[in-house]
């Protein structure tokens, strides 16, 4: 199983404010938040955990990723953020059994 979005914050968004003055980046907790909630409506079944998360490149206000999700095994699922061909970000999930 496999499912796609784009993830974006744009310019004057709430979770920017004072994450960084003059060099705003989207805050990792704000990141993981979006994601885990999409995850839980794509899946419809909720995150119990975050198992690991690598941040390898920020990701500006008004930047975008394409973020693809896929279940490796029953009960995870891993996503990865890229931005054109780089790997921005990956991600790994643990579910509350169905």
């Amino acid at each position: 199983m496999r499912r796609e979005t784009t993830l974006s914050f744009p310019e004057g968004s709430a979770c920017l404010a004072g994450h960084f003055p003059g060099n705003p980046i989207v805050p990792a907790a704000a990141i993981l938040a979006a994601l885990i909630a999409w995850a839980e409506r794509e899946l419809e079944r909720k995150v119990a955990g975050v198992e690991s998360a690598r941040f390898r490149k920020p990701l500006p206000p008004g930047g975008a990723w394409r973020v693809v999700l896929e279940q490796r095994k029953p009960g995870t699922v891993a996503m990865t953020g890229m931005d054109g061909d780089q790997v921005s970000m990956s991600l790994r999930l643990r579910l509350e059994p169905a």
